[in-house]
C-alpha cells in the first residue's frame, strides 16, 4: 500500500543533504507515495529543484522554540491529521528538535525515522552538543537509514532497525563538450568548513603551481571558513590563479571547464561530489575516506592518506601531466558510475522499507548500554586528561614562552 512520507530538513538550499533530499522526492513519487516537505525556512531562489509533476506540499516549522515546542507541535499535529502521514523520514538527525518531534510522531502512532546523512563518528569529530543524546536518539528512533556498511555495524551493534541504501544518482542532463584534455584547471566543490578544509585545497594549490606554472584552480561554495579562505589566497598571491565563484546550483559549466575534481575532506557520509563527478567523466584526486562506497569503487579516482600534501600534489601532476592516463581514468570514472546506476532501484528499495518500518520498543539494550557507557567513559577520560596537561608545570612554562612575543609586542605598543 502506497503512503504519505513526511521529510524535514532546516532548508533546501547550499549543501549535499538538501541536494539528496530533493532527489529523493522524486524518487519516492515514482513510487506512487505522497510526500509532504516540512523546513525551518520559507523557498528561496538558491532552493535545488524538485523534478517532478507533483506539486509538493511544503510546511514551515518555527525554528524558535522558546515557547516549549507549542506552536510547532501544533503545526505538525494539524499536518499528519490533515494528510494522514505514515512515516517521518527526519534528516536532521543531531538536532534538538528530533526528541520532541519523535515524540509527537509516535504518540500518533508514526514510524520515525533518522537518516543519518554522515558517518556514525561525525557527532564526535564535530564535538556536537548533540553528543551525550545521540546514542539515545538513535536507539529510540524506529529505524535508521544510513549510507555505509560501516556505519550499518555501528548502529546494529546498538540494536537499531538499520537500512543501508544508496543516494540517487543524477546523470547529466547533456554530453559535455569541452577541451578538458587541454585543461589546466582544477576544480573543488564543496561548503567552505572544517569538515571539506577549503584551506588545504589552497595549500595543495599552491605546491602544484611551483611545478605547473600554469595551472589554476575554481573553488564552487561558500560558507564559515570563506574569510580564512580569501586571505589564505591573498597571502600567497592567487588571486589570479584561484576563481572563487560563490554557490552555484549549475555546476555543470564548472566541469566542463575543469581537468579534475580535488577533493579534501577529512570525512563524509556518502560524498555527492564524488558522484557527481564521475558521472561527468571527471576523475578525482582525494584524501582517503575509505568507508565511503563511492571510494570503494577504486575506479576514476585516486586517494592519498589524509595529510599527505606531497603525494596528492604527485597524483594531481600526473593528472596533468600524462595524457595516456588520464584518458583512462576518465573512462574509468564513467564506466563505473554508469554500471552503479544501472543496478540502482530506488523506488523499489523505498517502497520496501515504507513497507517494513514499524513502531518498535523502545528499551534500550545491553548492546546499547555498553556503547553508552563506552562512549561517555571514553569522553570523560580525554577530559579528564586535558585538565592534568593544563594543571602541570610544563603546560604552564610552555605557554609562559608562548605569550613572550606577544607581551614584547603590547609593551612596544
Amino acid at each position: 500500500m502506497k503512503k504519505t512520507i513526511a521529510t524535514y530538513y532546516a532548508n533546501m538550499c547550499n549543501g549535499g543533504i538538501q541536494r539528496v533530499i530533493s532527489m529523493l522526492i522524486p524518487e519516492w513519487i515514482k513510487g506512487g507515495n505522497k510526500v509532504i516537505l516540512f523546513t525551518d525556512e520559507f523557498a528561496s531562489k538558491d532552493d535545488y529543484p524538485i523534478d517532478t509533476k507533483e506539486e509538493i506540499l511544503r510546511i514551515v516549522l518555527p525554528s524558535d522554540t522558546k515557547d516549549g515546542y507549542v506552536k510547532r507541535n501544533e503545526i505538525l499535529s494539524r499536518s499528519i491529521k490533515e494528510h494522514n502521514i505514515d512515516v517521518m523520514i527526519f534528516h536532521l538527525w543531531m538536532n534538538e528538535n528530533v526528541t520532541n518531534d519523535r515524540e509527537l510522531f509516535n504518540s500518533f502512532h508514526i514510524p520515525f525515522v533518522l537518516y543519518t546523512h554522515a558517518v556514525f563518528s561525525y557527532v564526535y569529530l564535530e564535538n556536537s552538543k548533540f553528543t551525550n543524546k545521540y546514542i539515545e536518539e538513535l536507539i529510540k528512533a524506529d529505524a535508521v537509514i544510513t549510507l555505509t556498511d560501516i556505519s550499518k555495524s555501528f548502529y546494529e551493534i546498538l540494536g537499531c532497525d538499520t537500512y543501508l541504501v544508496d543516494n540517487p544518482i543524477l546523470l547529466p542532463k547533456k554530453t559535455i563538450s569541452c577541451n578538458k584534455k587541454s585543461s589546466t584547471t582544477i576544480l573543488w566543490i564543496g561548503r567552505f568548513c572544517n569538515q571539506k578544509k577549503p584551506c588545504e585545497a589552497i595549500e595543495i594549490f599552491k605546491e602544484l603551481k611551483y611545478k605547473i606554472p600554469d595551472v589554476n584552480m575554481i573553488m564552487v561554495g561558500k560558507g564559515e571558513e570563506e574569510n580564512k579562505v580569501k586571505k589564505l589566497i591573498k597571502k600567497y598571491k592567487l588571486e589570479n590563479d584561484i576563481k572563487l565563484v560563490g554557490y552555484d546550483k549549475d555546476v555543470e559549466k564548472y566541469y566542463a571547464q575543469s581537468r579534475f575534481l580535488l577533493m579534501t575532506s577529512y570525512y563524509e557520509g556518502y560524498s555527492m561530489i564524488i558522484v557527481e563527478a564521475m558521472a561527468y567523466g571527471i576523475p578525482i584526486a582525494m584524501y582517503d575516506l575509505s568507508y565511503l562506497p563511492t571510494v570503494q569503487f577504486n575506479k576514476g579516482l585516486v586517494s592519498c592518506n589524509q595529510g599527505d600534501r606531497t603525494a596528492i600534489v604527485n597524483e594531481c601532476i600526473k593528472f596533468l601531466s600524462d595524457e595516456a592516463y588520464y584518458e583512462k581514468m576518465c573512462r574509468l570514472a564513467s564506466d563505473s558510475i554508469n554500471k552503479k546506476i544501472q543496478e540502482l532501484n530506488l523506488k523499489n528499495t523505498w517502497n520496501d522499507i515504507f513497507d517494513t518500518i514499524t513502531i518498535k520498543n523502545k528499551d534500550i539494550t545491553n548492546e546499547g548500554k555498553v556503547i553508552e557507557v563506552l562512549i561517555n567513559h571514553i569522553q570523560y577520560g580525554y577530559e579528564e586528561e586535558i585538565c592534568k596537561i593544563k594543571k602541570s608545570k610544563s603546560y604552564k612554562i610552555g605557554n609562559m614562552i608562548i605569550n613572550i612575543p606577544k607581551k614584547i609586542i603590547n609593551i612596544f605598543k
